[in-house]
């Protein structure tokens, strides 16, 4: 009987050992090459290269990823909390793997014979963001875990939410909260309330599909579930829930004026520094830039050269309409096209927009003066810009009658407007004047809310100051 416990005892501590040895193979196996904690631990992501004016205005940006990496001090306690109640609720409870979501997520997953909710942590997403391809596999998952653990073992939970926070891709070009915000919202992260924060907080699931930009219903959608999951969670209260489900939310990305406003003398930059200090430096690095560029002087440089060339070119006279529209449905079509793209955005005095001549008008008018009767001709053309009215007057167009490619002065001499300018032309006109009050009729009795025009032409001819 002893002899017989013996041989059990000894069995047993051979299985055991044999058990344990199995373990550290596969342990072995899945982690002979992991990546070190270091990559995290000297966080050195890619950044935004930014080029500075003399007075300190960004005139340029060179970058693969748009990241602007801030701590976790300036994102608000909302904007984090959305991201919990999205992606991780326990986070601050579990050790990088939550048993409980990934045992709800199966059952889930079961119930509707399809995956429609996963079981990553915050943790194990950023694993798969720093170090892991994207591949579903058994394989990938353990090794997954073992990092997951690894990160908890060495960062605090808030390195890892600065960590991800940071490094996410938020869709439309964005890497991370800071410039997510400024891309969708055009302020910083600090700024943003609860909805907004919960829109963004929708997005790592599928930043294309949930895209604002490109499926703004869907979008919605997406902040409601993120919403209700804060109040579920106890992040916000019931009130602030209804106010941020009511929120209007306004997409406006982020308007830097004088980026840009150089184009050649910053591409000139660009293939310098390239030069210099190599592309991974440039496109990466987060380097500042500061050059000699005065951007007020830039700008009257570029209306000086602009205003020349378009004076020089009305001097050769009008080449002719951009198109004629021929039929009802290309006329149709076209307004609807046009209508479509003003509407996106404010129509402005100064800037260029296509339209389509629906009258050419040769009228006259008689006033009447204490001494004799006068007579004047009101020469002006009708143009549609989407569904807005417009006019042009004949001395916003009277440089149109003269299309003049020789040296002659006197080639090309129109007498009448109407032998240049015809019914159904597509022209490019800019706005001279709105109307006195937006929506509150012109200075021109019986013509409110006409917008008043003038006919345009891109120069062929360039021009460098």
């Amino acid at each position: 009987m002893i002899r017989f416990l013996k041989f059990i005892f000894v069995l047993t501590i051979f299985f055991i050992a044999l058990a344990g040895s199995s373990i550290y193979v596969v342990y072995w196996y899945f982690t002979r090459d992991l990546p070190s904690m270091n990559t995290l631990q000297e966080y050195n992501p890619n950044i935004i290269t930014k080029v500075y004016s003399d007075d300190g205005q960004v005139i340029g940006e060179f970058y693969i990823e748009r990241r602007v990496v801030i701590p976790l001090s300036k994102m608000p306690k909302r904007l984090i909390n959305a991201f919990l109640a999205a992606e991780d609720a326990r986070f601050f409870e579990h050790k990088g793997l939550d048993y409980q979501s990934i045992i709800r997520a199966f059952y889930i997953n079961l119930s509707a014979g399809k995956v429609v909710q996963g079981g990553s942590t915050i943790t194990q997403q950023v694993v798969k963001s720093f170090f892991l391809t994207p591949e579903r596999s058994i394989s990938r998952k353990i090794r997954e875990a073992i990092l997951a653990y690894r990160i908890e073992k060495n960062l605090s939970k808030e390195e890892i939410l600065h960590l991800y926070l940071n490094q996410i891709y938020l869709g439309n070009g964005a890497y991370g909260v800071q410039s997510a915000s400024e891309v969708y919202f055009g302020k910083d992260a600090s700024d943003i309330n609860i909805a907004e924060a919960a829109l963004l907080a929708g997005l790592p699931k599928a930043p294309s599909k949930y895209s604002p930009y490109h499926n703004f219903e869907a979008a919605k959608e997406r902040q409601h579930y993120v919403i209700t999951r804060m109040l579920e969670e106890g992040f916000i209260k019931r009130e602030d829930a209804e106010k941020a489900l009511k929120y209007n939310i306004k997409l406006k990305p982020k308007e830097i004026k004088s980026l840009w406003v150089g184009p050649y003398f910053t591409e000139h930059i660009r293939r310098y520094v390239e030069e210099k200090y190599g592309a991974d430096l440039l496109y990466k690095g987060g380097l500042n830039i500061y050059t000699t560029l005065d951007v007020e002087l830039q700008k009257a440089a570029n209306l000086a050269v602009t205003a020349g060339l378009k004076e020089y070119d009305r001097r050769h006279g009008y080449r002719g309409p951009i198109k004629q529209l021929a039929n009802k449905d290309d006329i149709e079509k076209f307004i609807e096209e046009t209508k479509e793209d003003i509407s996106k955005k404010k129509i402005e005095q100064g800037r260029q927009y296509q339209g389509i001549v629906t009258a050419v008008n040769l009228s006259t008018a008689s006033s009447t003066g204490q001494a004799s009767s006068k007579v004047t001709q009101e020469r002006f053309v009708t143009v549609l810009l989407g569904d807005r009215k417009g006019r042009i007057a004949f001395e916003d167009m009277e440089w149109a009658r003269l299309y003049n490619p020789t040296n002659n002065p006197d080639a090309g001499k129109q007498k009448d407007i109407s032998q240049i300018i015809k019914k159904n032309d597509v022209i490019l006109v800019s706005i001279k004047e709105m109307p006195e009050k937006e929506g509150q009729g012109s200075r021109v009795k019986g013509q409110e809310d006409i917008i008043n025009l003038t006919l345009e032409q891109e120069p062929v001819a360039q021009a460098v100051l």
